[in-house]
């Protein structure tokens, strides 16, 4: 067995070591790199003065960060820095932008963030401290350990999840492992650490949802929550996100896109080749949020009636076998009829399935998650009418390098 520093030492003393070596890399590095430009050492957060150098925290990862305020209201500081310190000024943006996108879907759960420079500790973000429930679920834990909760206990957060599923997919944010959630004392949960935001708007994995892209080592919770919902493994209410869905769909484009100007001016340097590129790719996950989530659901709905042999929930489907929101007309839904006592039994008794493939959904002709086919199935000659009425919008072209 592959022993770690962690094993041997211990967490605590791991992380010390970790922020050591960052340190002497650090302080290696900083000498080379262009200083931000800091603003006074009172810094104002709406109304509020915080002073000091405030208190060097670790949470784990290797960005310095630091605790300023009171007892009651306690604000984290993040350098804007990559993980050996050379300056990294969109990370910090990114998290004041990811606290813009998350009030419009839902201000009550939006971590409060601003970006800017203190002269202690240079540019980066500050962010409000949530105070957390130290008895609430470990979505991580959970991750890596399905059996370490009750599934019930799981599918009690959903509502709350999907809610923030929206935020992430407008940000094109896909560091969302279970770690990236905490639970506060009402028992809401919430998204932190949106600095990942957009770094692959470009990659065509990422244009449509799936359960399969996975760009970093730990798979996102919205993946493993997905998959296993398609499985028939736990239950989840599709019309959760419907509200932010309704809300960002009255938003104006330039409104809208006001949220980002922080980045785009600093990620698109004045280009403004460049800069249309990016703002068609974050306009392309607005204006075409409703019909994403039409056909993500479409098919995992598919593939959840394959895997329960459709014992297990009743389905808003079209003529079409397309997903129908609770805001349309579901006057002529096309249901599986269950009762809750078949669906116990069946959860009991169904046998476990692997997860419907895509090519699966295609020979059925039915309307589902495709993009992610590399060849065509072998069990038809023809596209089905279904699917050749599909809207498939190509991945936005990258921006040139100069």
């Amino acid at each position: 067995m592959a022993l770690s520093i962690k094993s041997i030492i211990g967490d605590n003393a791991a992380k010390k070591v970790r922020h050591g070596i960052y340190g002497v890399l650090r302080s290696v590095i900083t000498r080379f790199r262009r200083q931000d430009n800091t603003l006074s050492e009172n810094v104002d957060l709406g109304g509020q003065t915080l002073s000091g150098e405030g208190v060097r925290a670790r949470f784990g990862g290797t960005k310095p960060m630091y605790i300023y305020g009171e007892d009651n209201e306690k604000w984290l500081f993040k350098e804007a820095v990559n993980c050996v310190g050379m300056s990294k000024r969109s990370g910090a943006i990114l998290t004041e932008i990811g606290a813009n996108i998350q009030k419009l879907v839902d201000p009550d759960t939006a971590i409060e963030a601003k970006a800017l420079g203190i002269r202690a500790h240079g540019f980066g973000s500050f962010q409000k401290m949530v105070e957390v429930d130290p008895n609430a679920v470990d979505l991580f834990k959970w991750q890596k350990n399905p059996e370490s909760y009750p599934i019930e206990k799981i599918e009690e957060l959903t509502p709350d999840i999907l809610r923030e599923h929206t935020t992430d997919w407008l940000l094109c944010n896909f560091d969302t492992k279970g770690e990236n959630f905490v639970i506060d004392k009402k028992g809401r949960v919430r998204g932190i650490d949106k600095e990942q935001a957009f770094s692959h708007i470009f990659k065509e994995g990422a244009q449509h949802m799936n359960t399969e892209f996975q760009p970093n080592p730990n798979n996102t919770l919205y993946n493993t929550i997905f998959s296993k919902y398609a499985k028939g493994e736990m239950n989840l209410n599709l019309d959760d996100c419907m509200g932010a869905i309704q809300k960002i769909e009255k938003i104006p484009r330039d409104e809208y896109l006001n949220n980002f100007k922080g980045f785009l001016d600093t990620k698109c340097d004045g280009d403004p080749e460049k800069r249309k590129q990016y703002e068609d790719a974050i306009m392309a996950r607005k204006d075409g949020l409703r019909e994403e989530y039409r056909k993500f659901f479409t098919g995992l709905i598919h593939g959840r009636v394959l895997n329960t042999q459709g014992k297990q929930d009743v389905y808003p489907l079209d003529e079409n076998n397309r997903f129908i929101f609770k805001d349309e007309d579901r006057s002529k839904v096309k249901n599986v009829d269950r009762s809750s006592e078949m669906q116990n039994k069946a959860r009991e008794n169904a046998p476990k399935r692997m997860p419907i493939k895509a090519k699966d959904l295609d020979a059925m002709g039915t309307f589902g998650n495709t993009d992610n086919r590399k060849e065509k199935s072998p069990v038809r000659d023809k596209p089905s009418p279904n699917l050749s009425n599909r809207n498939k919008v190509p991945p936005p072209v990258p921006p040139k390098k100069k």
